[in-house]
């Protein structure tokens, strides 16, 4: 996190945040003249991740930091349920790449590495995997995710290297982590 007075520019990409969720919703409902139950709930949580963070950003507190945490993990989960629904067709094998994934992220949580960026790199791998899947079925999607494996990568390491830079660039590199993911 960043110091000496920056914590402003991170409360500001969390702004951003709820803005393009807002921005979602609206070429959503102009593109199909409706919102599906699980976008709306994406979109949802999304908002959710930027008043969680803004909230971690602005109080510093243990509730700020698990509400923070807790949308992030809602978030992540939904998507990975969503997204296996559409990709596994067996449902025990969709549940068990769930609850593996989720023990895979549980366990990296804990590991001190990358500033605390390790769990994010397992959501990297998925987003690649996903995207090498796609591609492989000659389905033209996969650019989306493809481009956002390369952002997540950006966003990544403008995470992991914010204490160090912090030292110094006293606004450090967290907000980057924000725009980028």
């Amino acid at each position: 996190l960043t110091h000496n007075g920056f914590q402003h520019l991170n409360i500001f990409t969390n702004i951003a945040f709820v803005f393009l969720g807002i921005l979602a919703y609206y070429v959503i409902y102009k593109k199909n003249k409706k919102v599906t139950k699980s976008e709306l709930i994406l979109i949802i949580l999304f908002i959710g991740i930027g008043v969680g963070s803004f909230m971690w950003h602005s109080m510093s507190s243990r509730l700020s930091d698990l509400v923070d945490t807790l949308l992030i993990i809602l978030f992540a989960l939904t998507s990975l349920t969503l997204l296996t629904k559409k990709l596994i067709r067996q449902k025990i094998a969709r549940w068990i790449s769930i609850i593996s994934i989720l023990g895979i992220a549980l366990l990296l949580e804990q590991l001190p590495y990358l500033n605390g960026s390790l769990v994010y790199v397992l959501l990297l791998l998925l987003l690649i995997f996903v995207s090498v899947s796609l591609f492989k079925n000659k389905n033209h999607s996969y650019i989306y995710f493809k481009n956002a494996s390369i952002f997540f990568i950006l966003g990544i390491i403008a995470r992991t290297i914010d204490i160090q830079t912090c030292k110094i660039l006293s606004i450090g590199t967290h907000f980057l982590w924000h725009i980028f993911v």
